[in-house]
């Protein structure tokens, strides 16, 4: 199931993010890094709960996916870069079901989230 795929990434993300923010000895990207993760954990709440509430289900995750030490802000670029790619793959599957669009604007504000994230890269 795509969701449960969707709260795999936003766990890692959260906790992957932290790690880097932790790693690096750039202060922007300290405060960058620590902004986004803040973020990702409250959408990630705000959609699990919101869509176990839509679908009647209770949806899991493994955290099977592994951590890499922080080496540049082009791999904190590219690590945004597949969250959204993720996003949007659960965008087009949820798009379908009627009455998803709470749902769907969770995830926008996430991707809204990752966007100002890379922007902010830029300041680093």
């Amino acid at each position: 199931m795509k969701v449960d795929l969707f709260l795999d990434m936003m766990f890692h993300t959260a906790d992957q993010t932290h790690l880097w923010h932790l790693q690096t000895k750039s202060d922007p990207l300290h405060r960058t890094l620590g902004g986004y993760y803040d973020g990702i954990r409250g959408m990630l709440d705000r959609f699990a709960e919101a869509c176990m509430g839509y679908k009647g289900i209770r949806l899991s995750a493994n955290g099977k996916i592994p951590f890499k030490p922080y080496k540049d802000v082009g791999q904190v670029e590219g690590h945004l870069m597949m969250v959204c790619s993720y996003c949007n793959d659960l965008y087009k599957e949820i798009a379908k079901e009627q009455g998803s669009e709470h749902l769907l604007a969770i995830i926008d504000d996430i991707r809204e989230h990752i966007a100002k994230t890379k922007y902010l890269l830029t300041l680093s």
